[in-house]
């Protein structure tokens, strides 16, 4: 985040810093929060670090992730709870993730858990859909979230021995655009987020009455949402004054090392285990598979390097402009970006 020049700021009631952001890490917790861009996990990882969570963080994610490479051999290691969402199928992993945090409990050791309810990244298409259910099901109609699926938050609730949870609103500027690729080539981003610390006894045990509270929750975030397109902050009363501005931990550089460490000690484990057994084609199918994992992150980086170089000299307009001049249309095949290039009268068209 620092590399790229991105600011993520955190509202809250009270002092922010003390009373949610340093409860973070040391107890028995649980975040739910709306899902509105690429970034939202790396966003609560912030957050968490900033209260000294960022070791006892796990999260309840789709089945397919797990075979994301590197992240998702990560994830299951650290006890992430993946699901299929189908209930179920899902309802047995859910109970023995539920499980798991009463033995962190037991050897009083924190555990932060991370739900996304609406289960899916906003989208224009989905919020259409979105408001079509809920209008079929007498829902208040939401303009800036997506309506939230109770089942497994409800059941996190009562499955899990919490002290407290937390909820909260995340908000990107720059219209959301804003991914790992292109923080990774330096372009800042700015988030805000807003966190409200909420007691475990007063959230509803009925799953009915939960379905209500939890709709009144996501009014909530819709209307700070809509302040924030209107005023720019989630500050409510208090204005962007209210906020703080988050920082990277210094203590990331260690985790990078250890990770790292730990990376090449797993590899050195596997080429063994490997050599010993006579698993060559498993060796060579593991090898092959990694260098075109490779080959290929650095060509989609490459690619979408070459498309941010023209965003930022001027050449891309991302918004629509009524003009009467001629327009080229020109698609980057790499990294699916098309575009109107609005090319200076006697000047080349560049290649993307």
């Amino acid at each position: 985040m620092e590399y790229s020049g991105s600011r993520v700021y955190i509202y809250g009631e009270g002092d922010v810093k003390a009373d949610v952001l340093h409860t973070l890490g040391y107890n028995q917790s649980m975040i739910f929060s709306n899902h509105r861009g690429d970034l939202d996990w790396l966003i609560g990882l912030l957050v968490e670090d900033n209260g000294g969570g960022l070791g006892c963080c796990k999260a309840i994610v789709k089945q397919e992730l797990v075979f994301l490479p590197l992240f998702g051999f990560a994830w299951w290691s650290a006890d992430f709870i993946c699901i299929n969402r189908n209930w179920q199928s899902d309802r047995r992993k859910l109970d023995a993730g539920y499980q798991r945090q009463h033995e962190y409990r037991q050897w009083d050791i924190p555990y932060t858990l991370t739900i996304f309810p609406e289960g899916t990244r906003l989208t224009p298409e989905k919020l259409r859909d979105s408001q079509d259910f809920c209008a079929s099901k007498g829902y208040p109609r939401l303009e800036n979230s997506l309506c939230p699926r109770a089942k497994g938050l409800w059941s996190a609730v009562n499955g899990m021995q919490l002290d407290c949870v937390y909820d909260i609103t995340v908000v990107q500027s720059e219209n959301g655009k804003a991914n790992i690729l292109t923080l990774a080539q330096g372009i800042p981003a700015e988030f805000h987020v807003h966190v409200q610390k909420l007691d475990p006894s007063g959230i509803p045990v009925e799953e009915d009455t939960f379905q209500k509270w939890i709709l009144e929750r996501w009014l909530r975030k819709d209307a700070k949402l809509a302040r924030f397109a209107k005023d720019g902050h989630l500050g409510a009363d208090q204005g962007p004054d209210g906020r703080h501005l988050l920082s990277v931990s210094p203590a990331c550089g260690q985790t990078v090392v250890g990770a790292i460490a730990w990376w090449l000690l797993s590899t050195a484990c596997f080429l063994c285990f490997c050599v010993l057994s006579g698993r060559y084609r498993l060796l060579a199918g593991v090898g092959l598979g990694t260098l075109l994992f490779v080959v290929l992150t650095a060509v989609v980086v490459h690619q979408a390097g070459k498309c941010s170089a023209l965003l930022q000299r001027g050449w891309i307009m991302m918004d629509l402009h009524i003009t009467t001049e001629p327009l080229n249309i020109c698609s980057c095949a790499s990294c699916g970006v098309h575009a109107v290039l609005l090319v200076p009268e006697g000047g080349p068209a560049p290649a993307l």
